[in-house]
């Protein structure tokens, strides 16, 4: 059997075409990376009342070819709260605890190669407030029942209409839900007076404009 050998410069082509190649194919390869989405997101922070069962969902997007796992994290919690995390590797993590205040969860997502987003949600546990609708036929005066001011003491559904005197002590907070609000008749009367230390809050269910109706006389 006879074997042809390359000339030099047959050689040197053959070289320079490889070359080129395998340029082709890391540039192709960079670019992939390159386009790789990765990115977290948790909802945003919330309230809850006191065991009521949350699921957190993350929204988790990644384009890669690798595979992810999930690392879910209790930063912070309340002194007293004996609260763990049960299942920390799952995509969703499940909340429900009696201990109010605030609890920081944090969620680090890592492929296979190493590479990590992460995010982080605040959950406060609070108590559940007085629901107040329909009339006030009769003198009522709202205390302030939590001392925490991210809870707040009463929650208007609806037209509250006042028909008798309604007096509010300070430190109330008072939340609406959507299209609610207070009507003060002619027969009524509304006396709201709170201080610095003690503010009387109104404020909506949903932080929104114009998600509530507010006071009316």
């Amino acid at each position: 059997m006879k074997y042809k050998l390359l000339k030099p410069k047959t050689l040197s082509l053959l070289g320079a075409i490889i070359c080129v190649l395998l340029l082709i194919s890391c540039d192709k390869d960079l670019q992939n990376m390159n386009n790789v989405s990765f990115s977290v997101t948790l909802p945003d922070d919330q309230n809850v009342i006191m065991d009521e069962e949350v699921v957190i969902i993350p929204t988790v997007v990644y384009t890669g070819s690798d595979d992810i796992s999930y690392e879910w994290t209790l930063i912070n919690k309340p002194n007293i709260s004996t609260y763990t995390i049960t299942d920390s590797k799952m995509e969703s993590s499940i909340f429900s605890e009696k201990v109010l205040g605030s609890y920081e969860f944090s969620l680090a997502v890592t492929t296979s190669e190493g590479e990590s987003k992460s995010d982080q949600i605040i959950i406060s546990v609070v108590k559940e407030p007085i629901y107040l609708s329909g009339k006030v036929n009769e003198p009522l005066t709202l205390v302030d029942i939590y001392t925490d001011p991210s809870c707040p003491d009463y929650v208007v559904s609806g037209t509250y209409t006042v028909q008798s005197d309604l007096e509010i002590e300070p430190g109330v907070i008072i939340e609406f839900e959507e299209d609610a609000g207070i009507y003060v008749v002619e027969s009524g009367s509304l006396h709201a007076e709170g201080s610095l230390s003690q503010p009387i809050v109104f404020t909506g269910t949903q932080k929104i404009k114009g998600h509530w109706k507010g006071i009316r006389f």
